[in-house]
C-alpha cells in the first residue's frame, strides 16, 4: 500500500498456509483476537495469492465456550 512493503508470518505446511491477522478494527468492529486466513502454498512461480475477503473469525469469537 502506498509503496510500502509488508510481510506476514505463517504457520502450517508448505502446501497449506495458515495466517493469524489483526488490524485497526480489532476490538472495535471485529473480534479482538484477530482473524484466520488459510491459503495454498506457493505456485510453480513461487507466488502465494491471498484473498483477505476469505478471512474467518475463530470459534471463540462467537461463544465463550470455544477454545482458541
Amino acid at each position: 500500500m502506498n509503496g510500502k512493503q509488508y510481510s506476514l508470518d505463517t504457520t502450517g505446511s508448505v502446501r497449506q498456509l495458515h495466517f493469524v491477522l489483526a488490524d485497526q478494527t480489532n476490538k472495535h468492529e471485529t473480534y479482538g483476537g484477530g482473524r484466520f486466513l488459510d491459503a495454498s502454498g506457493p505456485d510453480s512461480d513461487g507466488y502465494t495469492y491471498l484473498d483477505f475477503n476469505k478471512a474467518t473469525n475463530p470459534p471463540c469469537a462467537f461463544t465463550p465456550y470455544a477454545t482458541c
